[in-house]
């Protein structure tokens, strides 16, 4: 299985990190190194990684050559290639942007009461109205 790393090189230090963690399997070529322009905007993140054999990716540093492989390796007729990470022993199942497994769909995550009653530029009209009104007190108070 030959594995594509997306890489922004230098200017990344999680790829520089992923780069060093790679080392063996990008010398001996199971793992073959591109830029990151390369993916012509599949990703949103890097470092990143892509099986062409089965279309799974993975973006993020990884936390071991195994996982990466693992992660990679699945043999489906269908997939979800999910964006972001889920990885690590102290991983408690918190969503992450872009992955979507049919739990939050249609949730409403954080309420903002003042969002539910007023739009934006309510909420800017009535800011400005409050600010010149503050400023109307303290012209009259001779504190300006």
């Amino acid at each position: 299985m030959t594995i594509i790393f997306y890489s922004m090189g230098k200017k990344c230090g999680f790829c520089v990190k992923a780069e060093k963690l790679l080392e063996n399997e990008i010398n001996n070529g199971s793992i073959v190194v591109k830029p990151a322009s390369a993916s012509n905007g599949k990703f949103r993140g890097y470092p990143s990684f892509e099986n062409p054999s089965n279309g799974l990716t993975h973006s993020g540093l990884p936390p071991s050559v195994d996982y990466l492989y693992n992660k990679l390796k699945k043999d489906e007729g269908t997939h979800e290639v999910k964006r972001g990470t889920n990885y690590g022993k102290n991983h408690r199942g918190k969503k992450h942007r872009g992955t979507n497994d049919g739990k939050n769909v249609g949730k409403k995550h954080k309420n903002n009461p003042v969002k539910e009653y007023f739009d934006t530029k309510t909420i800017l009209l009535l800011s400005i109205i409050f600010i010149l009104i503050v400023i109307i007190i303290f012209r009259e108070k001779k504190y300006i």
